[in-house]
């Protein structure tokens, strides 16, 4: 009660002040107080519409990026699943010697008297894979032995990939043999690599 007596000097000066006013000058203030209170609503409505722009266009980003991260989920099931079969057609022949894979595709293709050498250059461990490089030289083949043989080793699901070739001809007479030297790599999963 004593603010609404300390208010009241003011409300009786505010009332005095309106009654020496003009009409025109009544009417005046208000137009400016209804201008003033309209001014303030349209503004807030303003404010809102542009906080909830705001906040409508966070919602689709957030969607977007939700979209994104089911997609990307989605892709790596899919990877992982591929992986997983990659790992298992490797596990199947981890116990199988990459000479003795050579030696046995070249029996079976009729070469295994030309297969000169298989050599080791260089191992490389990348995650839990294992990639070996090997040197293979094979002497005196024809060209028909040649797309059998090479046919055969890479139509078996061993995990190996022809990364070079070298290709030399000789001629003889009317023959022409091949003498060729190839870079594979064959892998192996690190946890069933031997240890030393």
């Amino acid at each position: 009660m004593a603010a609404l007596d300390r208010l009241q000097p003011l409300a009786d000066r505010a009332r005095d002040q309106l009654a020496a006013m003009s009409p025109r000058d009544r009417k005046l203030l208000l137009g400016l107080g209804i201008g003033g209170a309209l001014l303030v609503v349209f503004g807030g409505i303003f404010l809102m519409k542009g906080a909830l722009d705001a906040r409508q266009a966070q919602v689709a980003d957030r969607q977007e990026a939700l979209r994104r991260v089911h997609l990307l989920a989605g892709d790596f099931a899919e990877s992982k699943a591929q992986a997983e079969q990659i790992e298992a057609k490797i596990s199947e022949h981890a116990g199988t010697d990459m000479s003795a894979y050579l030696e046995q595709v070249a029996s079976r293709t009729n070469v295994g008297d030309r297969l000169d050498s298989v050599r080791q250059k260089a191992t490389t461990e990348e995650g839990t894979l294992q990639e070996t490089i090997y040197a293979v030289s094979l002497s005196k083949l024809g060209q028909s032995e040649l797309a059998t043989f090479l046919y055969e080793l890479e139509s078996t699901g061993y995990p190996l990939q022809v990364r070079t070739m070298t290709v030399k001809s000789r001629r003889r007479a009317e023959e022409v043999t091949l003498n060729v030297d190839l870079d594979i790599a064959a892998y192996k999963l690190v946890s069933q690599t031997e240890e030393p």
